[in-house]
């Protein structure tokens, strides 16, 4: 194959996060990469990994617990490095 049609067909490896998505669904698949330095949760979208962030999980947790028929989300990011937060909004 030539590097053009390589570089056609190529895809972004950069890994996302799942804030940068506009709604979630709460049955999306979820996979673990352990192979890394840092392991983390991540979901594809589009051929995309999206980091999903452990205080994202915490969060959707205390949602579900007050309605589990809860059937997407929207995840709003602020703040940055340590000081980063998650709130998981419900979506109607």
């Amino acid at each position: 194959m030539k590097l053009k049609e390589l570089a056609q067909e190529a895809t972004s490896t950069a890994l996302q996060n799942i804030a940068d998505l506009k709604v979630i669904a709460t049955d999306i698949e979820v996979e673990f990469e352990e192979d890394t330095e840092f392991p983390y949760h991540y979901t594809v979208v589009d051929n995309v990994r999206y980091r999903i962030p452990k205080t994202v999980f915490i969060n959707l947790k205390a949602l579900l617990d007050e309605n589990p028929d809860l059937k997407k989300v929207k995840i709003i990011k602020t703040g940055e490095g340590k000081n980063t937060v998650y709130n998981v909004i419900p979506v109607a």
